[in-house]
């Protein structure tokens, strides 16, 4: 990698935790959920948005520690392409699995 990569990267990540840091003061211009509340959100157990990571259907932000999800990619997996995945979410909830 070399150093121009390396700056827009760590750029990229300074502006993330920038984001972040303003949607943690202003909760209604959330940029990014975590896993807690996206379990809330979906109505779902912790450990299953945690199975939908290490499956990897879901993707959360990289290099930020705690695993943190964008609106975008929530928003990638609830639309119509995901309906297979969510109806199964939904059936293994009810399951108890």
């Amino acid at each position: 990698m070399t150093l121009e990569q390396k700056i827009d990267q760590l750029s990229r990540q300074v502006q993330d935790l920038g984001e972040i840091i303003s949607s943690e003061l202003n909760p209604q211009n959330k940029f990014c959920l975590s896993v807690e509340e996206l379990a809330q959100r979906w109505d779902v157990s912790i450990e299953l948005i945690r199975r939908l990571v290490r499956d990897k259907k879901l993707k959360p932000m990289r290099g930020l520690g705690k695993h943190r999800f964008t609106l975008d990619e929530i928003r990638r997996f609830e639309t119509k392409d995901q309906q297979v995945d969510k109806q199964a979410l939904l059936r293994s909830r009810r399951l108890g699995n």
